[in-house]
């Protein structure tokens, strides 16, 4: 299908990009749609992980502040996630993610050991982002830190470990919110029912 760009500018450009660009997309039909205006941010694509320890039946998530959550619900702006983090120029899904679970909380785990879930996108009514996803079994991995984050990057990171249970809970009832996170926990949840891991 056709995509034809009329004008494109860039209003902002920083962490992200947030474009503004004039457009006409190929209809079902075969027509072209009118033009019509869109914004787009830009920040590039991330890695997530979901972290557990087999042997302890725990998962490993992270607290941290979000500033657009905060402007949504200042009382629901700490959130529980997946370690996750954006791809850097020149790097791989799989080098990001190892990065995040040492950055975050602490673990050195072989990329051998990281299990691709799916990739998925956000946000794709706004953002240009793409989210890489994958599990770890820590259990695998060596703790070298304490993991909570980089300080050059004011990352003030709390670790969370829950038994299987309490995290599947959490999703249930509405706790963990991110979407990223979610659709690890319940693909872990349903890989646990179908692979007894």
């Amino acid at each position: 299908m056709k995509v034809e760009i009329h004008r494109n500018e860039r209003l902002y450009e920083g962490f992200f990009t947030l474009h503004r660009t004039e457009l006409s997309f190929e209809k079902f039909n075969g027509d072209m749609s009118r033009p019509v205006t869109r914004l787009a941010v830009e920040r590039g694509d991330a890695a997530a992980v979901l972290c557990y320890h087999s042997l302890k039946r725990t998962i490993l998530l992270v607290k941290q502040f979000r500033f657009p959550m905060y402007l949504a619900d200042p009382g629901q702006a700490w959130l529980l996630e997946v370690v996750a983090g954006s791809i850097e120029a020149g790097q791989q899904p799989e080098e990001t993610a190892l990065r995040e679970i040492e950055e975050e909380i602490g673990y050195a785990v072989p990329e051998k050991k990281l299990r691709y879930v799916t990739t998925c996108c956000p946000s794709p009514g706004g953002l240009t982002e793409r989210i890489h996803l994958y599990l770890a079994d820590v259990h695998t991995g060596v703790k070298k830190n304490n993991g909570g984050g980089l300080e050059e990057e004011t990352e003030d990171i709390q670790v969370v470990e829950l038994d299987y249970a309490e995290a599947f809970a959490k999703t249930a009832n509405g706790e963990i919110r991110d979407a990223k996170s979610l659709i690890c926990l319940l693909w872990f949840q349903r890989l646990l029912e179908c692979e007894g891991l």
